[in-house]
């Protein structure tokens, strides 16, 4: 038996989102309702069919049941036989702070997924949504993948906890995984072992999908962990604040003598960055500036059209904290032209 096309009765694509759905049936079904149209004798039967296919779509466990059946798969009309979700990982040993790719799959799409809670690990990438076919008893099932990439914080052996999924409102848990955890070492410092304060990445990737009615621009982000010991991280966070505090004292000593404060936080950034790098070498402790670029696993996704920072405004600052500052800048542009201005009508 042919399975009846709902899309093309709401008059919709089958990418329609649940808004588009609700906007057609209610177009629809005012102009089928048979209280609005008592002499046409099809009404009552077209405006059927409208709220059963409104039924069907707007529920995500129906229409899923429903595209599967629509698309040819021999599944299961109830879909009770494949209730599963199933948890996998790339690897089953890593050394601290590299990356696990984590996969979850279960039958059919629009369920109500609950993600694990990880402790010991964080989630540096993710999710991003696949579909694929598998054959299961003989029957073609269509599958939903989330891909997730983990990176462990602690060594050991730690736990990957169970996902969940409302199937048909009954809850279906995953099952436990169980990675080891090596010790690594220092990005940073030479002969020393990562501790747990790695340091973090930042990138970006720009995705541009385009067709005839609409452009779609995704950003992708991920977060890179370069393992770092706690000597390290210590004395990241000694040079971090001394740049601070140098800006901060040139900032006051511009404004104190008379000169643009941008000038004064320039300076006093120059002469902190010569001091913490001066203190890093002396310490044998390599910069992030100079040298988290040059990281493999940050090179690696550098080749692929990833950029560093989160945005892709620029690889220091955040959109908004760049646009501030270039209004800081034009302001204080603006406010030397007026001064040397006056200055020649005074003169």
């Amino acid at each position: 038996m042919a399975v009846r096309n709902y899309y093309t009765v709401l008059g919709i694509s089958s990418q329609a989102n649940a808004a588009e759905i609700k906007k057609a049936y209610h177009r629809l079904a005012l102009k089928f309702h048979p209280d609005k149209n008592p002499g046409d004798a099809e009404a009552p039967e077209r405006f059927k069919e409208v709220l059963e296919a409104y039924q069907v779509l707007i529920d995500p466990g129906k229409r899923s049941a429903y595209d599967l059946r629509s698309s040819g798969f021999s599944f299961s009309e109830s879909l009770i036989h494949y209730e599963y979700l199933k948890a996998e990982v790339d690897t089953s040993k890593v050394k601290l702070n590299e990356e696990v790719e984590l996969t979850f799959s279960f039958p059919g799409e629009g369920r109500f997924f609950r993600k694990p809670v990880l402790q010991g690990w964080i989630i540096t990438a993710g999710p991003t949504v696949d579909h694929r076919v598998v054959h299961r008893d003989g029957n073609a099932v269509k599958e939903t993948v989330l891909h997730y990439t983990v990176c462990p914080l602690q060594k050991g052996w730690l736990t990957i906890p169970p996902a969940s999924i409302n199937f048909y409102h009954h809850p279906i848990a995953s099952n436990a995984l169980q990675i080891e955890v090596e010790s690594n070492q220092c990005f940073f410092k030479e002969n020393e072992e990562a501790g747990p304060e790695p340091c973090q990445i930042m990138m970006h990737r720009t995705q541009v999908t385009s067709t005839s009615v609409y452009r779609k621009t995704i950003i992708h982000q991920r977060v890179v962990l370069l393992p770092r010991s706690e000597l390290a991280a210590w004395y990241h966070k000694v040079g971090r604040t001394m740049k601070i505090a140098f800006a901060v004292i040139g900032a006051f000593w511009a404004i104190f003598n008379d000169y643009n404060f941008i000038t004064g936080i320039v300076a006093g950034s120059l002469v902190a960055g010569v001091n913490v790098q001066l203190m890093y070498r002396m310490m044998g402790i390599k910069s992030i500036f100079y040298y988290a670029h040059h990281h493999p696993v940050v090179l690696e996704y550098e080749g692929i059209g990833y950029k560093l920072g989160a945005e892709p405004y620029n690889g220091i600052f955040s959109a908004k904290t760049w646009v501030y500052i270039k209004s800081i800048l034009s302001k204080n542009v603006v406010a030397q032209m007026n001064k040397c201005e006056s200055k020649i009508v005074r003169n």
